[in-house]
């Protein structure tokens, strides 16, 4: 009976103190995109990001995102948990595969873009990281944008034969 009284007290003056605490949202900076090519149709994009924790309790979250191609929605994703210092700073990735020939619709839509003399095509990021920090829901915005290379035309002259 006592630790339910305790823990009861001790839960209403937490709740209490949640007003008192000012919780600032984390910082987000985008640091650069490594492009890696699989194949001719498939690209490997890793965006590097940094995230500051500016309160002196540490917290954990993620990063809800997604991936846009030519102004198009293509994918969406959750990173794994993200554990954050006080007053510290780590960095995070998001990856995302890209299947060029699904990104625009057709393969045929992929060889006239090359054909064209394309050489990339432009990827935008747009996320929130999200946590919860003694019931404060903090959020932080996650923002990036670049081109994805596209396969030159040898390359797709290759194995269209």
């Amino acid at each position: 009976m006592k630790n339910i009284f305790f823990g009861s007290i001790l839960l209403i003056i937490l709740i209490g103190l949640t007003g008192c605490i000012s919780v600032e949202s984390p910082k987000i900076t985008y640091i650069d995109t490594d492009v890696r090519i699989l194949s001719v149709t498939t690209v490997q994009a890793t965006s590097h990001f940094k995230i500051k924790n500016p309160n002196p309790v540490g917290m954990q979250g993620s990063v809800e995102y997604d991936l846009y191609l030519k102004g198009q929605k293509f994918t969406s994703g959750v990173t794994s948990t993200i554990d954050l210092l006080p007053n510290g700073e780590t960095g995070f990735t998001l990856e995302s595969r890209v299947d060029l020939a699904k990104a625009l619709g057709t393969t045929a839509e992929l060889i006239a873009e090359v054909a064209a003399g394309k050489k990339s095509v432009p990827y935008k990021i747009s996320g929130k990281f999200k946590s919860n920090l003694a019931g404060i829901l903090v959020e932080a915005p996650v923002e990036a944008a670049g081109d994805l290379p596209l396969p030159s035309a040898s390359s797709l002259i290759k194995i269209s034969f």
